[in-house]
């Protein structure tokens, strides 16, 4: 990976995994944390950058 994963932007937490399926051509970054999910059609090496543009949820 180039780049480090932010916080997942749902729960702030920095418990994250990536992983994809070649036979699907889909990426994702999962929280193990809340279970937010991000998933691409994008090569695994890729998916981080559209995980770090997600804005982080609204404080209540």
């Amino acid at each position: 990976m180039s780049d480090e994963l932010k916080p997942c932007p749902q729960c702030s937490s920095d418990n994250l995994e990536i992983d994809s399926s070649s036979s699907l051509s889909l990426s994702w970054v999962i929280c193990n944390d809340c279970d937010f999910t991000l998933q691409k059609k994008v090569p695994e090496e890729n998916i981080w950058r559209h995980w770090n543009k997600l804005k982080p949820a609204p404080k209540p």
